[in-house]
C-alpha cells in the first residue's frame, strides 16, 4: 500500500481551515476506512466485469489493474 491511502484518510478529517475534526481517530481507523473504499470501487468494475460481455471486458480489467497500482502500488 503506497502513501496515497494515507493521503486521502488524512484530507478526509480535515476542515477547510486545515485543522483536524476529531483528533482521537486512531490512525488505524482512518488506514482501514480509505482501504475499505478502495475495496469496494474495486468490486463495483469487478461486478460490471462479469455482467459484461467478454470482447468488452479488457477495459474493465485495466481500471482494476490501475486501481491497485496506484492505490497498492503493485499489480494485483
Amino acid at each position: 500500500m503506497n502513501d496515497r491511502i494515507y493521503i486521502l484518510a488524512t484530507y478526509a478529517w480535515l476542515d477547510d481551515d486545515g485543522f483536524n475534526r476529531d483528533p482521537i481517530i486512531p490512525t488505524e481507523f482512518k488506514e482501514r476506512f480509505a482501504q475499505l473504499i478502495i475495496e469496494e470501487c474495486r468490486s463495483i468494475v469487478n461486478e460490471l466485469y462479469h455482467n459484461t460481455p467478454l470482447e468488452l471486458c479488457g477495459p474493465l480489467l485495466t481500471a482494476d489493474e490501475l486501481i491497485a497500482k496506484h492505490f497498492y502500488g503493485v499489480e494485483e
